[in-house]
């Protein structure tokens, strides 16, 4: 029997789908006297992460293989920033498989990655510039809020992230200055603004041209969008 004290202090995020196997996962953490939120979308995933501090996350195959494909390159990247544990719970035989893909400590059971990882790791929070895929929007940039899409440079994202972008640009543009650009694919047309953080001019030796933007200025829904393609 576990002591339920020994790990009162470990707190970890469970990703699994809900039904039968996420109550099978739930009454086994709970056993442990751990403390654990759920998240059954990618949405929900980011968002705890990004606001809440966990010692260690715990998710379940299929649900990453069914669920989360869309967002495969965005979750192994977060689950490389906490120490991690696979979970499949076969229904037949009632038991819990773990698997620690690519972590060599402990036998790879639940009491193990607890103690060795996460009762021995500072809860941390994700920050939410970590989460950066290569994603080509196309895009209408103007140095003005009120953009003529006849009178703009049209180019594309070379990356985007829920804080900003690198926006392919041959323009002229400084440091710290406001850019303004509308996302073609996203639903809404009011611009966005960015400020300018680092530039590549043309003609650097094997770089792309191009301004990396921190957003200053942009709405919920269009965050929301972003995320959701992230």
């Amino acid at each position: 029997m576990v002591d339920k004290l020994r790990f009162k202090n470990v707190k970890v995020l469970l990703i699994c789908r809900q039904g039968e196997v996420l109550r099978k996962y739930s009454e086994i953490l709970s056993d442990f006297g751990i403390q654990f939120d759920i998240a059954s979308t990618y949405e929900n995933l980011y968002q705890n992460l990004t606001q809440k501090r966990y010692n260690g996350v715990m998710i379940d195959i299929k649900t990453k293989i069914r669920d989360l494909k869309p967002h495969k390159e965005s979750v192994n990247s977060i689950l490389k920033k906490y120490p991690f544990l696979h979970l499949r719970y076969d229904g037949q035989a009632r038991k819990m498989f773990t698997f620690f893909y690519g972590q060599t400590k402990g036998k790879g059971s639940i009491e193990d990655f607890l103690e060795i990882h996460c009762a021995t790791n500072q809860p941390r929070k994700l920050r939410t510039f970590n989460i950066r895929r290569d994603i080509h929007f196309n895009v209408y940039l103007s140095k003005f809020k009120d953009i003529d899409v006849n009178y703009c440079e049209r180019t594309v994202t070379m990356n985007v992230s829920t804080n900003g972008c690198f926006i392919f640009s041959n323009g002229i543009w400084k440091l710290n200055e406001n850019a303004w650009f509308i996302f073609k694919e996203l639903s809404g047309t009011e611009p966005i603004c960015g400020l300018v953080r680092w530039r590549t001019a043309w003609g650097t030796p094997m770089r792309i041209p191009g301004i990396g933007l921190e957003f200053t200025s942009i709405t919920k829904h269009q965050t929301d969008e972003i995320l959701s393609i992230l």
